[in-house]
């Protein structure tokens, strides 16, 4: 009994599909352009992005030179940001900008441009060439609208774009400590620092800065030993300034121990 009402259900329901297909098809192949507006509009307000967008890409053409070509545009642009297509909607939101700069849609498909490459943005261990762009596509949006109620929001997305290639660098300039390129760490942490000194890494880096110092004077040859240990003195002062109370002090005061018995 049980099988019997599924296979019915089943057989009702690809039938419906088959019969939906058939429709939509027939849609596609009609010459009823206001039809196809029509449906393009219903479908994407139903968030069925994948019927929508083949009469959509038809429309604009028809439409365009005409007043209905921008909205038709508009929701072009956020079919392919509803299917996760992030980079063609991100090209797409900014030739909306560059095709109606004076309409009511333009501030908001700016903002949209900039947001759909922060969502390709990918992890810090991989390679950011999308998170340069979403900043720089931000910093478009605010150089643009100064005075917009996104302002906070595009600040807050900037912060965390930056914290990511922070991260980025920390996770380069470790691999150099992890591998004992002393000398190539030493130099990417302080490149760190310079560049993001309120980074939350920056107690790390100051960190992994210090051991990297002095494990390359450890291991120099004597003609640059004293050198090397002075600047790991320098940068252990700085590190207890900035860190009184840092769980690495105790360490920290141990190498600089060492570094003054062989200065002295």
């Amino acid at each position: 009994m049980f099988k019997s009402r599924y296979s019915i259900v089943l057989f009702l329901f690809s039938l419906f599909f088959l019969n939906s297909c058939d429709s939509y098809n027939k849609l596609l192949k009609s010459d009823n352009v206001e039809l196809k507006k029509e449906k393009a509009k219903e479908y994407y307000n139903k968030g069925n992005y994948y019927k929508a967008l083949p009469l959509l890409e038809e429309l604009l053409s028809v439409y365009r030179g005409t007043e209905e070509l921008e909205y038709l545009y508009y929701i072009y642009c956020y079919c392919y940001y509803g299917q996760e297509s992030y980079i063609v909607s991100a090209y797409n939101f900014k030739n909306f900008v560059t095709s109606f700069p004076e309409s009511d849609k333009a501030e908001e498909c700016l903002f949209m441009y900039a947001y759909s490459y922060y969502q390709v943005s990918p992890d810090p261990e991989l390679d950011q060439t999308y998170t340069y762009k979403a900043i720089d596509a931000f910093q478009l949006f605010i150089n643009a609208y100064p005075e917009s109620t996104r302002l906070n929001e595009a600040n807050t997305l900037i912060e965390k774009l930056n914290r990511k290639l922070e991260m980025k660098a920390f996770l380069a300039a470790k691999l150099y400590y992890d591998m004992e390129t002393y000398k190539a760490a030493v130099t990417a942490f302080q490149n760190i620092l310079e560049e993001y000194p309120e980074s939350p890494q920056a107690e790390s880096s100051y960190w992994f800065m210090l051991k990297s110092s002095y494990l390359l004077a450890k291991n120099s040859i004597e003609s640059k030993q004293k050198n090397r240990y002075r600047n790991t003195l320098k940068i252990y002062k700085e590190f207890k300034k900035r860190f009184p109370d840092s769980k690495h002090l105790k360490d920290a005061e141990s190498m600089y121990a060492a570094s003054m018995k062989i200065i002295q």
